[in-house]
Formats: structure tokens, sequence, C-alpha cells
């Protein structure tokens, strides 16, 4: 009996009540995730593995959680970036292969740390400044190292105290040593940021 030189493919069978998610992550974003457990040493044991988040295109939170089973051996030279792969139990058959989804997760959690919204500060020649209420309202303007933004908002790791007040609205219209008259606003707390 010959073989069929183009056989007709009648079905594609396929499990539904899990999915894999295909997504990318940066060299960079890579670098630091993995920096950041190496750093952990022997307590690297006591690290919960992190689940994933899921966004899906309408924007709501899949209600399950997944989590990493695979990633490429290499970093594709062409967009500086790699592969993963998370599994996603399905059970309600939601998911469907193909769909566009968003994967969020932790990868670094912090506490009493000062947050401001990025958009009060100014970046001179690659250095970052924040304006800041001073004695008897007066502006003062005082350099700043940033750390990771979390989405409108930036980490400050150095420059600014606990309870200094930072000009978030208004920066381009100060100058150092002019008096203001602040309105207090309230900023989001961590609970508010999206917890990443």
């Amino acid at each position: 009996m010959g073989r069929v030189p183009n056989p007709v493919i009648l079905n594609t069978i396929s499990r539904m009540d899990s999915i894999r998610v295909r997504f990318s992550i940066t060299e960079q974003q890579y670098l630091n995730f993995r920096r950041r457990f190496i750093d952990l040493g022997e307590n690297m044991k006591e690290v919960k593995r992190p689940g994933l988040d899921l966004i899906l295109s309408d924007g709501t939170q899949y209600p399950g959680k997944g989590y990493l089973t695979y990633g490429e051996r290499q970093i594709d030279p062409a967009t500086g970036t790699l592969l993963l792969e998370a599994l996603f139990a399905n059970p309600d058959r939601l998911l469907r292969p193909g769909q566009f989804a968003r994967v969020r997760g932790i990868t670094e959690a912090r506490q009493n740390v000062i947050i401001i919204p990025f958009k009060s500060l100014m970046e001179m020649q690659g250095q970052y400044l924040a304006f800041l209420v001073g004695n008897e309202n007066k502006v003062d303007v005082r350099p700043v190292i940033i750390g990771p933004k979390v989405d409108q908002m930036v980490i400050i790791e150095k420059g600014i105290q606990p309870g200094e007040k930072v000009i978030v609205e208004g920066i381009l219209k100060v100058r150092k040593g002019m008096t203001v008259s602040p309105t207090l606003v309230t900023l989001p707390t961590d609970s508010t940021m999206g917890g990443k």
C-alpha cells in the first residue's frame, strides 16, 4: 500500500482545560529578575513561586493565576527579548487559542518607599529634579535618584525624605526661592498602584 501524497487534515484536537500563554520580556527585565534570585542565595528555597496575572483584551483580569513552565534558552538577537511560557488553568473554557492578553507579575516588592508622580519631575541632562515646598512656602529644587516606574508613579531612591512636600502640578511655572500657595493632594497608595 503506497503513501497518500497529500493527507487531508480533518480535525485538530487540543486540550482546553489549561492554556499555555507565550510572552516575552526584555533582556534588562530578565537580568533584574535573575539578579534578584542570585542575591537571595540559600534563601531562594523559601521564595514561593510567584503567580502571574492575565489581563484580557477587554481590560478585565482573568480569575486564575498562571505559573511559568518554560523559557527559551537564548535571548532573541533580533528583538532583545526572551520568550517565556506560562500555564493557566481554564476550567470554564473562557480562554481560547489565539486570544490577545497581557501578562502581569510581581518581580519585586518594596515597602516604605517614597513615590511621586513621574510628571512632577524635570529631566535636565540626564539628571532628574524635584520641586519641593520648604519653609515659608518657598520652592526648593533638588536632584533626585529615581527607581522603577509603577504606572504613572516613580520610586524615589534618594533625594526626598518622608514628610517633605513635592510640587506635582505646575512645575514649569515655579522657580527656586519663589513663594507659593500650595494645595495638598492625596496620592495613590500601593493598593491603588496595580500591585506591580
